[in-house]
């Protein structure tokens, strides 16, 4: 689960979604790679990570209106930075493995 928190908080620095800007949470998935996203217990691993995320105040969950409704947007809370950047290392010492 820490590989998929790391890949989700890599890919939100990366696109630079940090306070007001946000990001949907579809497109958020789809960078993810498909052994997560193709099994069930692989989709349950993300929920878990991003629920976590959520809980530990990394990431902000909001509802965004769109042209067809509502969807989840999620950015970076900007107060926990130097907590984000210390989750994005590999537990080898680099940014990414």
């Amino acid at each position: 689960m820490e590989e998929v928190k790391r890949i989700i908080l890599n890919k939100l620095v990366r696109s630079r979604t940090w306070g007001g800007k946000h990001l949907p949470l579809n497109l958020l998935l789809k960078g993810l790679p498909t052994i997560f996203r193709a099994s069930q217990q692989g989709k349950k691993t993300i929920d878990k990570a991003i629920k976590e995320l959520e809980q530990e105040q990394l990431i902000i969950l909001s509802e965004k209106r769109t042209g067809k409704g509502y969807d989840t947007h999620s950015s970076l809370n900007p107060r926990r930075s130097a907590e984000i950047q210390a989750l994005r290392t590999c537990p080898c010492g680099r940014r990414s493995c």
